[in-house]
């Protein structure tokens, strides 16, 4: 059955919207956009974009997510559209060719040109010039002691908050002291171990600056397997 458009009059086996596929195409921006940005990789392995750190995703996964989190942004019903992904990989630098389609028409195009960069994040930077927000003490026999600082490091790997890192700064073979960048994740490192074992715990604070007039206290927590 011939169908007609009635924006431009054409004839058409078949109408998008009511539009034939050209008409149809014209209601959306037909550009083709490109852009720019920097991705900085830390030897921690985050992955940095605008100010944003990211850890345990791969490099392709974070870029899909730039990418996805922009297109979402433009296409407000976004699973209404379809979108094709190609990558080039080059000396420094990715680039990542996307299609946008609406009803299997190429209503626009889109080049991101991400640049990589090596560059330190805030929570190697942190530990690097030795700020550290609380003291962790473990005690316990070895084999318990070894689970301890397991609940720790996965602990420290899915917070998801700023300064994330455990670093051990003493060992013996029934004691662990450590560094943490935060103390937010005392709290839950505490209800963890004593989910597991029987424990006893202390915390004491000192005084570890001054700042604008307010003082700022560490934090020391003893976890003692009973």
């Amino acid at each position: 059955m011939k169908k007609f458009c009635p924006n431009c009059g054409k004839e058409t086996l078949e109408l998008h919207e009511s539009l034939c596929r050209d008409c149809y195409a014209q209601k959306f921006k037909k550009n083709i956009f490109k852009k720019k940005m920097n991705i900085s990789i830390c030897k921690c392995t985050r992955l940095g974009y605008n100010q944003q750190w990211k850890k345990n995703i791969t490099l392709d996964d974070f870029i899909k997510s730039i990418i996805e989190k922009e297109l979402k942004a433009i296409y407000k019903n976004y699973d209404e559209y379809g979108f094709s992904f190609d990558k080039k990989e080059m000396q420094d630098s990715i680039v990542v060719y996307v299609k946008a389609e609406k009803n299997k028409i190429k209503i626009a195009e889109y080049t991101y040109h991400f640049r990589i960069k090596n560059r330190m994040c805030p929570v190697c930077s942190s530990e690097k010039k030795g700020y550290y927000e609380a003291v962790l003490q473990l005690r316990a026999d070895k084999n318990v002691l070894n689970d301890f600082v397991n609940i720790v490091d996965n602990i420290v790997a899915s917070y998801k908050g700023q300064n994330s890192f455990a670093k051990i700064v003493g060992q013996k073979s029934n004691a662990v002291d450590m560094h943490l960048g935060t103390k937010k994740i005392l709290d839950k490192i505490k209800k963890e171990i004593s989910s597991k074992y029987k424990i006893e715990t202390k915390a004491s604070y000192s005084l570890y600056k001054v700042k604008d007039g307010r003082e700022i206290y560490r934090t020391t927590l003893l976890i003692r397997e009973k």
